[in-house]
């Protein structure tokens, strides 16, 4: 049962506190970059995710280079086929800011 959760946590396509394992990593600029380069799409040169930001859905996210994403802040890309996000170079957003793509189907 631990190992099945631990595996969980470590091949999720999730990042933030709620993932302890992956989240610890981010502590460390060397450990933080190489989990964001395996879990995003893209992760660019000099990208910082900070402690403490969430992301659901990483592999439909892409950040460009020079981009920090400060604690607080949540991206939730959509699993659907066209919900992804991309930063692009040279951005900063702030503590608290909520990025989402998902919408609820209608039909």
């Amino acid at each position: 049962m631990l190992l099945s959760r631990l595996r969980w946590y470590w091949e999720c396509d999730r990042l933030g506190p709620d993932i302890p394992l992956a989240h610890i990593f981010l502590y460390c600029h060397r450990w933080g970059k190489w989990i964001c380069r395996r879990k995003f799409r893209y992760f660019g040169e000099n990208a910082v995710f900070r402690p403490f930001a969430y992301v659901h859905y990483c592999s439909k996210i892409s950040i460009g280079k020079n981009v920090i994403i400060h604690p607080g802040t949540f991206l939730s890309a959509d699993p659907q086929e066209d919900g992804n996000i991309v930063i692009k170079d040279d951005v900063s957003i702030g503590s608290c800011v909520h990025i989402y793509t998902v919408n609820h189907c209608y039909d």
